[in-house]
């Protein structure tokens, strides 16, 4: 009996071990950026945004204004390009089996491969309907153009294979290497023809546009700063302001003439430097007041006349 409940759980275990051994890598979004849209199976459709996971068998779609980045847990990345359709067909690294099947319908796609791939045992493919893109450890551009049928590679290190999934029975594919700086295409009526050295400008700014970063417009990334603290461009606009105010001197208005005067600091007690405030004014010479009213009224009338009089304080 004990004997038969231990091989019970043997094979209970087992596919749990099979399971492990073929561990799958999952993914998460860093920047999102317009409408992206993550399809899985046939019903569940999710729209991502920054930290949503991705899995194999994930469908990305992107429209015509979005952009997306991704990261898997190998560090490779996946940078994804407006109008574009890509499936993560597979992706497996678990320390011992390296192989990775990206599928691209349509659009353009950006990858850092970060880990080395020697394309027989551990393979980094990516697949368009006509032709395959195999890689060893490199940085390229695959794109797929849905009214040409062709495929495209751009190299920016390492090497890609490029071979053409011939459309006719019988014909055999064709394999180029297509290096850095270098460009090849191929459809599924034409094999891929000499890789050709791109511009250097041109070369640049292919690596500048498929790009996604977390400074593009519009896009939403791991780091933002989190909800209640301010934005370094924010805090320097601040500063800015404060030192634009400061700069210019404080005003107090004299309420006598209405004249503006400035001072390098506001008097002490009257507010902060940098702001405008109503001071006291300065002192205004005042007659000093008439002496006691101790004269009779004839007395008062001929000082007026300025008669001199002699002053006789009243009896009380």
């Amino acid at each position: 009996m004990k004997k038969t409940c231990f091989l019970l759980f043997l094979i209970l275990l087992l596919p749990i071990s099979s399971l492990h051994s073929k561990a799958v890598t999952k993914g998460s979004f860093l920047v999102v950026k317009g409408e992206i849209k993550v399809v899985r199976g046939k019903n569940e459709s999710v729209a991502p945004k920054v930290g949503t996971t991705v899995y194999p068998g994930d469908t990305i779609i992107s429209a015509s204004n979005a952009r997306a980045k991704i990261m898997m847990e190998d560090r490779n990345v996946i940078h994804i390009s407006p109008n574009t359709e890509v499936k993560i067909e597979t992706y497996i690294n678990d320390g011992q089996q390296k192989n990775v099947e990206l599928s691209l319908k349509e659009g353009k796609v950006r990858n850092e491969v970060k880990q080395v791939y020697d394309g027989e045992q551990n393979k980094f493919l990516i697949k368009t309907p006509t032709a395959v893109a195999g890689v060893r450890g490199t940085n390229f551009i695959t794109s797929f153009d849905t009214a040409s049928n062709q495929t495209k590679i751009i190299t920016f290190s390492g090497k890609v294979e490029l071979t053409n999934i011939p459309s006719a029975p019988g014909v055999q594919p064709t394999t180029v290497i297509v290096s850095k700086g270098e460009t090849a295409e191929s459809s599924s009526t034409q094999a891929p023809g000499s890789p050709k050295v791109m511009a250097p400008e041109e070369l640049k700014k292919q690596d500048s546009d498929s790009k996604v970063s977390d400074k593009d417009p519009g896009s939403s990334s791991q780091n933002q700063p989190a909800s209640g603290t301010p934005k370094k461009e924010e805090k320097t606009d601040k500063k800015k302001q404060e030192a634009g105010s400061s700069s210019s001197a404080s005003r107090i208005v004299d309420t006598q003439d209405q004249s503006i005067k400035t001072f390098d600091k506001l008097p002490d007690g009257q507010g902060t430097p940098g702001s405008t405030a109503i001071g006291t004014p300065p002192p205004v010479f005042q007659p000093p007041p008439p002496p006691v009213n101790n004269l009779s009224g004839d007395a008062i009338r001929q000082q007026n006349d300025k008669t001199k009089v002699k002053i006789v304080p009243r009896p009380n």
